[in-house]
């Protein structure tokens, strides 16, 4: 089956990247001949420093005054500066394993010559999170190519527990163009449920591939660090920072371990070491062979899970829903804003267990509907 999917695969994000590759490889490993749609408008280019979120409460300021907005810019500059180099590692990622197809720049340049497929997939991470330009973009659902090609939707994520005002109606009419639709958390379902859309709860794609499989893929034979280390990825930096800080501080010092950042945009203050040049198979080297992780990420979550890594989230912003649901669907509600002082077992055989079923009863979610294309 000629399989084509579409996600946020080129963003300088581990957890985007590193998702759009587990959804190929499992699909691959089904005999399907599988490229990801290379689609980058101008809107998700990484390291935009003039870019400013259309949710922030700096948009209008920097929308009206230039001066504000070139203020706003060196301010960015001087902080991602340190960690620019993470945009080779990424390109070198994406040029090793990610399958491509021909690079589309705009919604207009993809509808025109769309790539011929059996089957689309809009592909899992936030591509529907209507609080971003990519949330409100057709592409991402599947809007393009010839209508008689059978369109589904993995783990999709609307990031967020509600659509933002206004949006209902436009989402709600892309959507019903689509034959499969699954999301990746319950809150999702109820957004669909909301949309009068019926929906399926599956798992994120890194979760088809199992721990073995990953660092075979990956190559992880070797730790990057070799010391006993405390990884950080602090993807927000103003959200709990207190305790975030506190508790890396507290449990390292206890255990006799070296506190290692790997940084998004900017250094992580009281890390012993700071990594701003790990692309996404660093990463996932770097949960594997941690003693704990520390982080606010969804995917550092994931991947902790999947590599039996202790871990703690700490995160009090209506965005980690899609955490929140994780957590509690894998029964381990009590990793997200512990208290600090408070430390916990982690019974990996039975978390196993439940995700098993999950990913199994995801994998035919996959399967079956894949297979209705050619009925």
């Amino acid at each position: 089956m000629k399989i084509r999917t579409i996600t946020c695969h080129d963003v300088a994000n581990y957890g985007a990247a590193l998702q759009a590759l587990a959804l190929q490889t499992y699909l691959k490993k089904e005999g399907h001949d599988v490229r990801i749609i290379d689609y980058v408008p101008e809107y998700i280019k990484p390291y935009d420093i003039w870019k400013v979120n259309p949710a922030s409460h700096l948009y209008k300021p920097s929308k009206y005054f230039f001066a504000f907005k070139l203020f706003w810019a060196l301010r960015k500059y001087v902080h991602i500066r340190p960690t620019m180099k993470r945009l080779e590692a990424f390109k070198e990622f994406n040029g090793k394993y990610l399958e491509l197809t021909r690079r589309y720049s705009s919604y207009e340049e993809l509808a025109n010559d769309p790539p011929i497929a059996d089957v689309y997939i809009a592909g899992s991470d936030q591509i529907w999170r209507t609080n971003l330009m990519n949330g409100k973009d057709p592409a991402f659902y599947l809007q393009f190519g010839n209508k008689t090609v059978r369109r589904m939707s993995y783990a999709a994520s609307f990031g967020l527990p509600h659509l933002t005002d206004g949006m209902d109606y436009l989402v709600r009419t892309y959507l019903s163009g689509m034959d499969a639709i699954s999301v990746r958390e319950s809150s999702g379902l109820e957004i669909l449920e909301k949309l009068g859309v019926h929906g399926k709860l599956v798992i994120d794609p890194v979760f088809l591939l199992t721990k073995t499989e990953w660092i075979n893929l990956l190559g992880l034979r070797e730790a990057l660090v070799t010391k006993p280390y405390l990884l950080v990825y602090d993807l927000n930096r103003r959200n709990m920072p207190d305790e975030k800080q506190a508790f890396a501080q507290r449990y390292a010092k206890k255990n006799g371990l070296k506190i290692i950042a790997v940084n998004d945009i900017r250094e992580t203050d009281y890390a012993d070491i700071n990594i701003n040049n790990a692309g996404p198979a660093e990463f996932v080297n770097l949960i594997a062979n941690a003693q704990y992780v520390l982080s606010d990420s969804f995917h550092a979550t994931a991947f902790s899970c999947i590599m039996h890594t202790p871990f703690r989230v700490y995160f009090d912003l209506e965005q980690a829903i899609r955490i929140k649901d994780f957590l509690k669907m894998v029964e381990m509600n009590y990793c997200m804003n512990c208290p600090i002082e408070k430390d916990y077992e982690f019974t990996w055989n039975k978390t196993q267990d439940i995700l098993s079923g999950i990913i199994n009863d995801s994998k035919n979610f996959l399967d079956i509907n894949i297979e209705k294309a050619v009925l």
